[in-house]
């Protein structure tokens, strides 16, 4: 039907905080595997920023996908 509108759920604490850790877990991960690629190659800190910005880009990523069911 046009017009109806449904309300969804909005996130619990629960969820938020998945979201969060979600976040950090993955940009940590990225940037020590960014750091430790940069000492097996000798090229600080080249890697370390490709890490960061791969960390970032995938925490995003993860975060507009847990989004979703909420919009």
């Amino acid at each position: 039907m046009l017009g109806v509108v449904t309300e969804k759920a909005s996130p619990s604490i629960g969820d938020l905080l998945a979201m969060g850790l979600t976040v950090a877990i993955t940009i940590g991960l990225f940037l020590v595997l960014g750091v430790l690629a940069d000492d097996w190659a000798h090229t600080t800190p080249a890697l370390t920023f490709v890490g960061l910005l791969v960390g970032v880009a995938l925490a995003v990523l993860a975060v507009v996908v847990q989004v979703r069911k909420y919009l």
